[in-house]
């Protein structure tokens, strides 16, 4: 987690380097709530799999 974090906070400082003045709490939301949507999805998938298999 703390590596996810670190790599969150480098990009996000490139992208101020290269972006100048683009609104970065904007930009940081929408990386969190990707990544948080990646982390759902893995999770009901994971969930739905185990619960077929128990059905066969």
């Amino acid at each position: 987690m703390g590596n996810t974090v670190y790599n969150l906070l480098l990009v996000i400082y490139l992208l101020t380097k290269i972006l100048g003045g683009f609104s970065i709490p904007f930009l940081f939301t929408k990386l969190v709530a990707r990544k948080t949507q990646q982390i759902i999805y893995k999770n009901v998938v994971n969930n739905s799999k185990k619960k077929l298999t128990k059905i066969k």
